[in-house]
């Protein structure tokens, strides 16, 4: 825990944040001392708030993927059932294709 002390200690003399026990006034160092744990608090949540947000990202496309590649496995199946008709795949494939190879947002 000393190293984490130090740093801080380091981090708020940088910032000028101690500058209260030069005054004389005790409350200096301390203000900087909280004024730097708040700001490793809010580096840590930006961190885990963007780690969140990339994952989600990256579900989302690897769901719209599989629902193309499901589509365009519905479209084959449909047209060997009905005897060769293609007739749904002309929507089908081009929609299925979209969302496999698409980097913008197309399921809801």
């Amino acid at each position: 825990m000393e190293v984490v002390t130090d740093m801080i200690d380091q981090v708020s003399y940088e910032c000028g944040e101690s500058s209260g026990c030069i005054d004389g006034s005790k409350d200096g160092y301390e203000y900087g001392y909280h004024d730097c744990i708040l700001d490793l608090v809010k580096k840590r949540n930006n961190y885990t708030r963007t780690r969140r947000r990339k994952i989600r990202k990256l579900l989302y496309f690897t769901k719209q993927k599989l629902w193309g590649v499901a589509l365009l496995l519905l479209t084959f199946l449909v047209a060997v059932w009905s005897g060769g008709d293609m007739t749904a795949g002309v929507l089908t494939v081009p929609m299925s294709l979209i969302l496999i190879f698409s980097k913008r947002r197309w399921l809801l």
